[in-house]
């Protein structure tokens, strides 16, 4: 038996209402589009915003739709419900093994494609970005996990090989089946493992970066005690730091020296009133030029320097992920 699409609508509106989904409409209807997705020859989403009380919905769709809905309304993020969030342009598939790649995150991407088409480190030329072989400039990407930032970095500037790593097996399959989806594989590697010692597990010799950009825990303990369902149905390990909130800062900015060339770029995403005690960690661990981006809604979200050239080169310890 048939259901009307306008009928279904109201009633997942009223249910996420409840569930307590800010857009609930809104989201009515995209969860509409992604269950009718593949049933109809015209585009589902133009059909789910259109469709009204005596448009029929195949029971098929239906049983689809409400099982969506009675997740999202649970408290389940959109982005896991649906399986899959744009970033970047690229469609990347998602899963509850890794953080949804938000908007903002995209000005990391940003960040690092403006700095390599500056010329990258100490300056080297634009052309080189086109280069095969050793003269091609290296991108790291800490803590990938869904492959968010290092596949839209290799998609958008094909002359750099990305390097990204995560301490999750599970975000790197998803990561990986990203890759090999967006026809990216070959141009990233992924590596399993804590932050830079992913790349030289023994701390030998390894690849020296550019540049690398890294959208790491950043809550500490009581902000996830305090954080609503959706956020907490997320990857715990990618969301919370420790009980400061700036263990993964540290870790990463005083290992980065040995792994990035002499005026590297190193850039994070930061969360709501770090920007300054992140640019005072980049400057005590050998960074300059430190310069911090804002958001859409006017927050400081990315801070990121240049590696000090006299300061490159250190040793290649192995500093764990929430260590201060």
């Amino acid at each position: 038996m048939t259901a009307d699409a306008g009928a279904l609508k109201g009633w997942a509106a009223k249910v996420l209402a409840e569930g307590g989904v800010a857009d609930a409409r809104r989201e009515a209807v995209l969860l509409l589009a992604h269950a009718a997705r593949g049933s109809r020859a015209a585009s589902s989403s133009a059909w789910a915003w259109s469709a009204g009380a005596r448009d029929p919905v195949s029971p098929a769709v239906a049983r689809r739709y409400r099982r969506l809905v009675a997740l999202r309304a649970a408290g389940r993020p959109f982005a896991q419900v649906v399986g899959e969030r744009e970033f970047f342009g690229l469609r990347l598939r998602v899963t509850r093994a890794v953080l949804a790649p938000r908007p903002e995150t995209e000005l990391l991407v940003e960040e690092a494609l403006a700095y390599l088409r500056s010329g990258g480190p100490l300056g080297r030329r634009p052309s080189a970005l086109s280069r095969p072989g050793p003269e091609r400039l290296l991108v790291a990407d800490l803590g990938t996990g869904s492959g968010a930032l290092a596949l839209a970095i290799a998609s958008a500037e094909p002359g750099v090989q990305v390097f990204a790593c995560d301490a999750s097996q599970g975000a790197l399959s998803v990561a990986r089946a990203n890759a090999r989806r967006l026809g990216l594989a070959r141009r990233v590697a992924f590596r399993l493992g804590d932050w830079w010692r992913a790349f030289a597990p023994e701390g030998g010799p390894g690849p020296r970066f550019a540049c690398a950009v890294c959208n790491p825990p950043y809550l500490c303990e009581a902000e996830w005690q305090a954080a609503p369902p959706e956020v907490r149905a997320e990857p715990r390990s990618a969301l919370v730091a420790g009980p400061t909130g700036l263990e993964a800062f540290w870790a990463v900015a005083r290992e980065a020296p040995a792994y990035l060339e002499p005026g590297g770029l190193l850039a994070f995403e930061v969360g709501f009133g770090q920007a300054e005690t992140v640019g005072a960690i980049l400057r005590a661990h050998g960074f300059e030029d430190v310069s911090v981006r804002r958001d859409l809604a006017g927050i400081p979200r990315v801070v990121s320097g240049r590696l000090r050239p006299e300061r490159a080169g250190g040793d290649r310890g192995g500093a764990s992920r929430g260590a201060a």
